[in-house]
């Protein structure tokens, strides 16, 4: 059969209409949900999300949905002006979360001049509108008021929103503006891990590590620190970096575990520095062997294979950091 007769025969199959819904699909697959936090943007394909985004908006130019898609693709890219104004056109057209995104910019003075009166307004407006992370949003603006704070959060939660779970279980693991209750925090945590919240997730993994308010059990601890590090949450990396070293009664060290932990966080942490001051001091002989090891074959390192920290080590950690 040809090519031609081929491609005929698949349309006859499978309408265009099936092949549109599929790039609508795939475009809102590159982003993921609002879940995704922007401190995890730099691990959505921005580009690849841009292009296929783009042609989802041409075939549904319609779809809120998708214009906010885009938005988030070409924030995620850093392309601030063209997301801002992709952004308020769905705003203006009373979509929640694009609502929110436009409060952001204004809040942190992204492409426009700060202004946290008018993104306090953006973020009344996408509440009002349903935004659970604009509910969440008012209740971080409203520190110094627990009771309030407290509200924002129970209503962003009952809207799904995973960060305002997260903050509930601090709330009453620490017991601030509630009576500190263990098992009640743990219960947060586990709903704001499986709303896909990683600072939740990082925390119902400590507890399972400790057995913090429910039964020890060091695998779960471990999975759920894991999950949050693979969603960016340094914290968990710098646990699982820590525990790895250690080890706990019933689980041994890993010291190729522990190596790699150390350079994910040296990779993704905020201050590339004071991870190679934890690796120089904090860091046993053999786990830096191990880090030696990766940073060979990475192309950055040529020296001796000895677990000892030097500037060869030093200039292979620095030069690891700024890896694409």
């Amino acid at each position: 059969m040809s090519r031609f007769l081929k491609l005929i025969t698949i349309l006859v199959i499978f309408p265009i209409s099936v092949f549109a819904e599929d790039i609508r699909n795939d475009c809102r697959s590159l982003i993921g949900s609002e879940a995704v936090s922007r401190s995890e943007f730099n691990f959505i394909d921005a580009q690849n999300a841009i292009e296929i985004c783009a042609a989802a908006l041409h075939t549904y130019p319609e779809d809120l949905d998708v214009r906010y898609h885009l938005a988030r693709a070409h924030d995620a890219a850093r392309n601030h002006r063209i997301a801002l104004q992709l952004y308020q056109m769905g705003a203006d057209s009373g979509h929640a979360p694009s609502m929110f995104a436009v409060g952001w910019f204004h809040y942190a003075g992204l492409e426009t001049r700060e202004d946290r009166q008018v993104a306090l307004r953006w973020f009344q407006d996408a509440a009002s509108a349903g935004s659970g992370e604009a509910f969440t949003q008012l209740g971080y603006l409203a520190a110094n008021d627990q009771t309030s704070a407290l509200r924002w959060f129970r209503r962003a939660a009952e809207l799904g929103d995973g960060a305002a779970m997260f903050r509930l279980g601090l709330a009453y693991h620490d017991g601030i503006g509630v009576t500190r209750n263990r098992k009640t925090a743990v219960a947060w945590f586990e709903k704001g891990a499986l709303a896909g919240n990683p600072e939740a997730m990082r925390q119902l993994g400590r507890a399972y590590l400790l057995g913090r308010g429910v039964r020890m059990n060091p695998s779960e601890g471990l999975d759920w620190l894991r999950r949050a590090a693979d969603r960016s949450d340094t914290s968990a990396m710098f646990t699982l970096a820590e525990f790895w070293e250690n080890g706990s009664s019933s689980i041994p060290p890993n010291r190729k575990k522990a190596a790699y932990w150390q350079l994910q966080l040296l990779k993704f942490g905020d201050f590339p520095e004071g991870s190679i001051r934890n690796i120089r001091s904090e860091v046993s002989r053999p786990t830096l062997l191990e880090i030696q090891r990766i940073l060979q074959e990475a192309g950055v390192y040529d020296g001796a294979l000895d677990g000892a920290f030097g500037p060869q080590t030093r200039a292979a950690l620095e030069a690891y950091a700024n890896l694409e």
